[in-house]
Formats: C-alpha cells, structure tokens, sequence
C-alpha cells in the first residue's frame, strides 16, 4: 500500500538527513513530524485494512 511504502521511504530519508545534519536540525525535525503524520494516518486505519497491508 502507498501509505506504508510512503512511511518507510520517509523513515529512511529521516535517518540519513539527522545522521549527516543532527536530529535537531530544521530538516531533520520537519521530516519527524511528516512521519509522525503518516505513522497516525495509519493508525486510524482499521485493524483489518492494517492486516490487509501486512499480509
């Protein structure tokens, strides 16, 4: 699913900038809460469509 694909390319993106830029750049701290977005958007997902995804 593009949301979860979406979270993980994001999450990867995230690491690689805090590890050249530190974790409290503007960057890095942008990023985070684009990700935080995605993971909540996620979590309101019904159980059985977050099944769905991970199978």
């Amino acid at each position: 699913m593009y949301l979860e694909r979406r979270i993980e390319v994001l999450r990867k993106q995230m690491i690689d900038v805090a590890s050249e830029q530190g974790y409290t750049s503007c960057e890095s701290v942008r990023l985070s809460q684009e990700l935080d977005s995605l993971i909540n958007e996620y979590l309101k997902l019904d159980p059985q469509s977050r099944k769905q995804i991970i199978d």
